[in-house]
């Protein structure tokens, strides 16, 4: 407690009118129906901020007196009246006010995230000790969470922003870094602005049912996919990669995920393509595809390297190799995008190991069920051959994984630079090495 003296949450919140709260859910079910429901948003989020040894500031619309405000969630919280003529200048100003109130590191979050845990909240004051900035970002590109110091406070992250579009978090973080200042990045949670959004969450099923025509537009589509993709230093290359991804995953119920394990996440900062998920991770692929996984919100899961060509129809081969309920995972053939007769070998001889194995490796665009997926625990905490090591498991868990015979192509660029047959056997050592038993900490040594 005597660690936060000096912190304060604060909270954006509007009255609970009806048209005026929600009116993009409220089209859907009804004006009263989106109040009602932003009225338990509210409350969810005071409750678990209740959980943080913290004061709360409420940072009200002026459109109503603060009295009113008061009426309705009480007297225990202090009030402000927000400021300014867009989101970043409330923003701002909110801050502002908090720090003329004597407090040092403040956390600013909006109101429509009911899912958003105390653990978060709590991480990013501590974040705040150490850190200039920290970030919760939202799926839908923005984000549902801004924690900053009084002495590194820069107005310079809230100008220039389009708000409440998908490059809002993508600019915030360039601005975070074109400040010099240090950031986090807390992980990605979902805000509440549709009935598909309202659908993601279990906790309100009743609201769920009064949409008309008895089902919603998500259950009318095809299972969703939710692409993770792992990256390190794919800046030059990243918006070139996902521009061709997003056509072949249109459907608006796919999602693409970046998950950046660089230092200073400058793939992230890179990014200029709508719609795509941006996240941060410790380095190592593992943890940044099984943060990609806790983020994702579709059934099937797929682990796409960055330097991976797809073919034009691999959602549909997906969705139809996973209705075959026996089948929990699976992969497409190994491709490799050369001409090169020495590659063209390592290919064939990579999918004969591959076919007879049902091993695949993760240049191969690895796929599971998302449910699968999460009930054995994801990837291993380790810095080699976790693609190798999951799909091991499922095997001796005796689940059916299916080879596709369609081929994701892999960028030969390791093999051209190392040369291949060089390449080839230190593949065939490090995987002998593993099945012997060497641990991946070693082997990943012969990997560099």
């Amino acid at each position: 407690l005597s660690r936060r003296w000096k912190a304060c949450l604060v909270i954006l919140v509007k009255y609970p009118e009806p048209g005026k709260v929600k009116t993009r859910l409220g089209r859907e079910m009804g004006m009263n129906n989106a109040a009602l429901l932003y009225r338990d948003f509210v409350a969810r989020l005071l409750a678990t901020c209740r959980e943080v040894s913290c004061p709360v500031l409420v940072s009200c619309h002026p459109d109503r007196r603060i009295s009113d405000y008061q009426k309705w969630l009480g007297h225990e919280y202090a009030y402000i009246v927000q400021r300014g003529n867009d989101l970043g200048m409330i923003m701002q100003d909110s801050f502002e006010q908090a720090f003329a109130r004597g407090f040092s590191r403040v956390v600013l979050m909006g109101s429509d995230i009911p899912q958003l845990p105390a653990d978060y909240i709590e991480k990013a004051l501590d974040k705040l000790e150490e850190i200039d900035v920290v970030l919760g970002p939202a799926v839908d590109g923005g984000y549902y969470l801004l924690g900053m110091n009084r002495p590194s406070f820069s107005s310079k992250i809230f100008a220039d922003i389009p708000w409440s579009t998908p490059e809002v978090l993508g600019l915030t973080l360039k601005a975070v870094r074109d400040s010099n200042l240090t950031e986090y990045i807390l992980p990605c949670l979902r805000d509440i602005d549709t009935l598909d959004d309202l659908n993601a969450l279990k906790n309100y099923p009743a609201m769920v049912e009064k949409k008309p025509a008895g089902k919603s537009s998500a259950e009318e589509l095809p299972a969703a996919i939710s692409v993770i993709i792992p990256v390190y230093r794919e800046h030059k290359t990243i918006n070139s990669f996902l521009n061709s991804l997003a056509k072949i995953f249109p459907d608006p119920r796919h999602e693409i995920i970046v998950v950046d394990g660089g230092p200073g996440h400058e793939t992230l900062a890179a990014l200029d393509v709508a719609n795509i998920i941006a996240l941060s991770s410790d380095r190592g692929r593992g943890k940044q595809m099984n943060a990609g996984a806790q983020a994702a919100q579709g059934r099937i899961l797929l682990f796409l390297h960055a330097d991976t060509i797809l073919p034009d129809n691999a959602s549909e081969l997906i969705i139809n190799a996973m209705q075959d309920r026996n089948i929990m995972a699976g992969s497409f053939s190994l491709g490799i995008d050369s001409k090169k007769c020495s590659l063209k070998v390592i290919e064939l001889f990579g999918n004969i190991r591959s076919w007879w194995t049902r091993v695949p490796y993760g240049d191969q665009a690895i796929f599971m069920a998302r449910d699968q997926f999460l009930e054995i625990g994801g990837f291993r905490d380790m810095p080699i051959m976790e693609d190798l090591e999951i799909m091991t498991r499922l095997r001796k868990m005796g689940k059916k994984i299916v080879i596709l015979p369609e081929k994701a192509k892999t960028s030969s660029r390791r093999w051209d630079r190392e040369g291949a047959l060089r390449g080839t056997l230190r593949n065939w050592i490090i995987r002998t090495l593993y099945h012997f038993g060497v641990s991946p900490d070693i082997i990943s040594r012969y990997y560099k």
